[in-house]
């Protein structure tokens, strides 16, 4: 893959990314893109009113998909899972001021 996209750029072939490392790296929490009209993800919709149904619906599917497969960020970035010690058998998601 690395070679792919090393021999893609050498050859001046378009790679299909739209942001700057530093774009990426400071990006809001959440992005939704209506790909058919903005394929360059230039308007972010998330916080629209009619977006708020997918949205939510999106978020969940994540969070479940999150939950089946154990992945060590489904509390961030607000807080941290707590799955050891005290909380080894029942993992929660903890504020990352660790006030508890």
């Amino acid at each position: 893959m690395i070679q792919d996209i090393l021999n893609r750029t050498k050859s001046h072939q378009n790679l299909y990314w739209f942001k700057t490392l530093r774009q990426y790296y400071n990006r809001p929490e959440w992005e939704l893109y209506d790909l058919k009209y903005d394929p360059e993800e230039v308007n972010n919709i998330v916080k629209k009113n009619s977006s708020q149904e997918i949205f939510k619906q999106l978020r969940e599917r994540l969070f479940e998909w999150q939950k089946e497969t154990n992945d060590p960020w489904v509390c961030a970035p607000h807080s941290v899972l707590e799955d050891k010690g005290n909380f080894k058998n029942n993992p929660q998601c903890l504020d990352l001021d660790n006030v508890w």
